[in-house]
């Protein structure tokens, strides 16, 4: 089961993208303050934040975060909105970022409604 608990940013990362936090451990939930998904009666030892658009963001076990990303690759990419293509450039060059599986193919991407998307050929017959 999952509840919502209040946290605080410790100023750490874990690997750039993740905030290392404190979970304010208390029984009352301050909706003025940071809110955050954990799980009920848990107690994290090293508690990252994970933040998705258009979600409340989640905390998981560092150790836990580091297992899932070690089987992904941070992809940089320059995607131009109007013609949806998805270009691989060095970090310096990107306006977007993304981890995906280390085999995906790029030539295959394209970037819809603020997200890469993996498209297939498929040959049509007649």
């Amino acid at each position: 089961m999952k509840v919502l608990k209040n946290y605080k940013k410790t100023g750490k990362f874990v690997d750039e993208d993740y905030p290392v936090v404190k979970i304010l451990d208390s029984e009352d939930v301050f909706a003025e303050l940071p809110l955050c998904v954990v799980e009920y009666n848990v107690f994290y030892k090293e508690p990252v934040l994970i933040v998705n658009p258009n979600k409340i963001p989640m905390v998981v076990e560092k150790a836990e975060l580091l297992q899932k990303i070690s089987k992904l690759k941070k992809f940089y990419f320059l995607v131009n909105p109007e013609t949806k293509e998805v270009k691989e450039v060095e970090k310096d060059e990107a306006n977007f970022a993304q981890r995906l599986p280390k085999d995906t193919p790029v030539d295959q991407l394209v970037y819809e409604n603020g997200e890469i998307l993996l498209i297939e050929n498929q040959e049509v017959n007649k």
